[in-house]
């Protein structure tokens, strides 16, 4: 039993210490647009897209309600790139989703997260971007 709860302990801290690896701490500037669920488009300012701590966040989805979201990342080497593709979800207080997925390919970012509410697609904010330099 108890090498058994040692196994799954270390799966886990492999697992997470391998997102890490993967995409540490980063910060993209992004550009956003909303769509709102009749389909009207509106530009939002400049936002900031944050992977810190094995989660994913931004100023948009936080206004929103919607705490930053664990995600999971994997690399794809087609192509001779070595692009990221993410994925998280989150859940605010109000029952809504905010499901993100994305892909990340040198310093550019591109992505979606769409928000759900009772399981319909109630909005969506598409984003590109470039990774923030480090002063």
């Amino acid at each position: 039993m108890k090498k058994t709860i040692f196994f799954i302990f270390v799966l886990f801290t492999l697992r997470s210490f391998s997102q890490e690896i993967i995409l540490p701490d980063q910060v993209f500037i992004i550009k956003v647009v909303e769509k709102n669920g009749s389909g009207r488009t509106e530009n939002m300012p400049l936002d900031s897209l944050v992977f810190r701590s094995n989660q994913i966040s931004a100023n948009f989805s936080a206004k929103n309600g919607f705490p930053p979201a664990n995600y999971s990342a994997v690399t794809d080497q087609a192509a001779g790139t070595a692009a990221v593709s993410f994925t998280g979800e989150s859940d605010n207080s109000k029952k809504h989703t905010l499901k993100w997925t994305g892909t990340i390919n040198g310093n550019k970012i591109q992505g979606k997260a769409q928000h759900y509410y009772f399981g319909q697609i109630a909005g969506e904010y598409v984003f590109t971007g470039t990774l923030k330099k480090k002063k």
